[in-house]
């Protein structure tokens, strides 16, 4: 199989690549290193980044209020309906939360214009929380909460929402995990494992089900949208509702194609992973340019899209590739 390099962001650290329904590519940088960054990019045909949707939206730094800019985006979601969704944990450097920053942002690709921006507060955002990723249906916003371990649910007409799965099992972290990128352990320089709860999630294609999992796995989860959705049903209550599905490696980012095959960015594999109506995984594609593949997306095109989050390992630029399905 065959991988391309559609888009280069140098030294700027890229963690998603979202995928448009018109075929336009989007790049998410957050602020966690020195180096200078906008926030979210779209890919030119030259093979970088411009920033995106441009103006004061890209240009925050402390110090500026936190309201429409983008203080420190950590994941991209790129709707059926030409929307593109940018989480903003308001965390630069993985530090405190800047005060009424946490946001979600909802750009319409056609006119390239925010069009609704859900300021989170600390109901749905408390202290400790790290908005990570989110999918969307009809009428709600699933926002996983990797910090504490929580799906947020936020009906997309009021505005209002729930914290889900808060103290669950399936939310949790394994702590006996620890993850290995080319024979070295993932950690943190004062030598412990990141501890990162429920992080990645998906929707199936009729919008049933709802797939997740804690960074580092070891199980993905599945638990039906509806129990979700339901603001008066306890954690307890949805816990009893959700299965365990297959057990997985350590996978930055889950995509479902239009049949439901879900496809996995498998940090510790080097590659990407798929999950058919078999049950079973097998390997997409393995490749030594490819380190810490991360979330990413399935383009009109029927390519997997997805960046290379941990390039310099081995000697690489920042890069998004894609592979055929």
């Amino acid at each position: 199989m065959e991988l391309i390099t559609v888009a280069s962001s140098g030294n700027v650290m890229i963690t998603n690549a979202a995928v448009s329904p018109s075929g336009r590519l989007f790049g998410n940088f957050p602020r966690w290193t020195q180096v200078a960054t906008p926030s979210v990019g779209e890919a030119t045909p030259d093979g970088g980044f411009t920033p995106f949707p441009g103006g004061e939206w890209n240009e925050w730094r402390p110090g500026l209020p936190p309201h429409g800019r983008f203080v420190c985006t950590h994941g991209l979601y790129a709707d059926r309906d030409d929307n593109l969704w940018a989480i903003d944990d308001a965390s630069p450097h993985h530090g405190r939360m800047v005060d009424g920053g946490a946001k979600l942002v909802k750009i319409d690709l056609r006119t390239n214009q925010v069009s609704r921006v859900y300021a989170l507060g600390p109901d749905l955002a408390p202290p400790g929380a790290v908005l990570s990723h989110m999918r969307v249906d009809a009428r709600f916003l699933y926002v996983t909460d990797a910090g504490l371990g929580a799906i947020v649910v936020i009906d997309r007409e009021t505005g209002h929402g729930h914290r889900t799965l808060e103290g669950a099992r399936c939310s949790r972290a394994d702590l006996t995990i620890v993850p290995m990128i080319h024979g070295k352990p993932l950690l943190h320089p004062d030598g412990k494992v990141p501890v990162i709860h429920l992080s990645h999630l998906e929707l199936s294609p009729d919008g049933t089900w709802m797939y997740f999992t804690p960074l580092f796995g070891p199980t993905l989860w599945r638990v039906e949208a509806k129990y979700l959705q339901n603001p008066h049903l306890t954690s307890d209550l949805i816990a009893a509702h959700v299965e365990a599905v297959v057990p997985i490696p350590p996978v930055t980012g889950i995509s479902a194609d239009a049949a439901g095959t879900l496809y996995f960015s498998a940090l510790t594999e080097d590659g990407v992973l798929a999950l058919g109506r078999d049950g079973k995984l097998r390997t997409v594609i393995r490749d030594e340019r490819i380190s810490g593949p991360n979330e990413g997306s399935i383009g009109p095109d029927g390519h997997y899209y997805f960046p290379n989050s941990q390039a310099p390992r081995v000697n690489r630029p920042y890069e998004v590739f894609k592979i055929k399905l």
